[in-house]
């Protein structure tokens, strides 16, 4: 009997989400902050749904990740910092559902439905490439 071995390939989408998250996360820390000036600059969200501790900033990443000096595009994301910084642990990224969700949209419905999470997490969303 042989085995195969198969490799695993994350895609396109795979390695987007990973950059945006190091990307993300890489500025919520002062440590990580104070290392990079490639990191999202945190500011208020506009609309008036956000919650008022919601921060969003956009990053710009590479259309296609095999070229990353090629064409760039830039992704809005929102934050929600962990309610008790002490005892903070890590980052929780939440990826949108269905074709055109927004993330963003979808962490302000469903910010109080997460305190417990975000005790000891921050909360980091995104609108996709495919979203307006």
């Amino acid at each position: 009997m042989t085995t195969t071995k198969r490799r695993h390939s994350l895609g396109r989408t795979g390695w987007l989400v990973i950059g945006m998250t190091a990307a993300a996360l890489a500025g919520t820390t002062p440590a990580a902050s104070a290392a990079r000036d490639d990191r999202p600059v945190w500011g208020d969200c506009a609309g008036k749904d956000a919650p008022a501790d919601m921060r969003c900033a956009a990053i710009e990443v590479p259309v296609d990740w095999s070229r990353p000096d090629g064409p760039k595009i830039t992704l809005s994301l929102a934050r929600l910092a962990a309610t008790e910084p002490r005892h903070r642990i890590g980052g929780v990224l939440g990826i949108p559902g269905g074709p055109g969700a927004k993330g963003i949209d979808d962490l302000k419905r469903a910010a109080t439905d997460l305190t417990d999470l975000r005790r000891r997490f921050d909360l980091v969303a995104y609108d996709p490439r495919t979203t307006v």
